[in-house]
């Protein structure tokens, strides 16, 4: 579910956390066209019986100041 969880946050429109608890590796196939539907939360649930909760939580960020190359000694 972790590695699921990491797919979706990179497809999504934010951070999606793993929060089922479940362990190991599962064997799925998960269908949904967002034009002609399902979206992808419906499939999710009816699928797999997973649901999106929205939630605020903590989130790392790196924020990159502005950089200059480095002068000569």
């Amino acid at each position: 579910m972790t590695m699921l969880a990491s797919l979706l946050s990179r497809i999504g429109p934010g951070p999606v956390i793993d929060k089922t608890g479940l362990q190991g590796a599962y064997d799925f196939t998960l269908s949904w066209d967002e034009a002609s539907g399902p979206s992808l939360g419906t499939a999710l649930q009816e699928q797999l019986g997973l649901r999106f909760e929205s939630q605020k939580v903590p989130v790392s960020l790196f924020v990159i100041e502005p950089a200059q190359k480095p002068t000569g000694n």
